[in-house]
């Protein structure tokens, strides 16, 4: 039986659970790690890591950490991490673009994992209709039930082919937090269309944005409550 350590959320149990669930059938799971934003990176951890042999797979199930080279290392086989955006979206913000950009369709990735995010060759994507209603919450939300289902989809592709071939690249370089942060602040210059679309996008009922600058200060469009 395959080995593997899972890295995955500290916010959402039952995305936990699934993870874990699909896992047993098939692998045996020698560590199970739950972080979120909050959490320190994965190098402060690196004396816990170190006491586990080298693994078949390391499954990064929608932790927000970036996965060390030197954890990379240990998987004898892959490294396999899940996007909850398309090839289009790589980086932060995915659902927020998509929402700018008024697609009609979202999707979700798993990819081969290198040192830098969301970089390595994607093995399995699905798409599901993205609601024209949706804000950002509704939509990262379906993303991650259609996550558990890729989760599910990958782990019969590794029974069947243990380094599935890629499928796809990534159609740009992935968005970095503070490219996105950028982003979230509207400018003097932009349209009336941007501005709206912009509002649409970043409206969520926890994280703030979008900002507007005004005298050198950086106030939210949003009232947090």
């Amino acid at each position: 039986m395959p080995t593997c350590v899972l890295l995955t959320s500290k916010d959402t149990l039952w995305l936990v659970e699934h993870a874990q669930n699909e896992l047993v059938k098939n692998f045996e799971i020698l560590g199970t790690w739950r972080m979120n934003r909050k959490s320190p990176t994965l190098n402060s951890i690196r004396e816990e890591f170190e006491r586990i042999p080298e693994v078949d797979y390391i499954f990064n199930f929608l932790s927000p950490k970036l996965v060390p080279i030197w954890l990379l290392a240990k998987a004898k086989v892959a490294s396999i991490n899940f996007h909850p955006g398309s090839f289009q979206y790589p980086g932060i913000g995915s659902a927020s673009y998509s929402i700018f950009d008024q697609k009609d369709s979202y999707g979700v990735s798993a990819h081969y994992m290198t040192e830098k995010i969301d970089e390595g060759g994607i093995i399995a994507e699905r798409y599901f209709k993205q609601n024209p209603d949706w804000g950002c919450a509704e939509l990262f939300e379906n993303a991650l039930k259609e996550c558990c289902i890729l989760f599910t989809d990958v782990i019969n592709l590794l029974m069947q082919n243990p380094n599935p071939p890629v499928v796809r690249t990534w159609s740009r370089i992935p968005v970095t937090r503070r490219e996105f942060e950028n982003w979230m602040i509207i400018g003097d210059d932009e349209s009336s269309d941007i501005i709206d679309r912009k509002i649409k996008a970043l409206n969520h009922p926890v994280f703030p944005g979008p900002f507007v600058r005004k005298n050198g200060h950086l106030f939210s469009y949003y009232q947090q409550g």
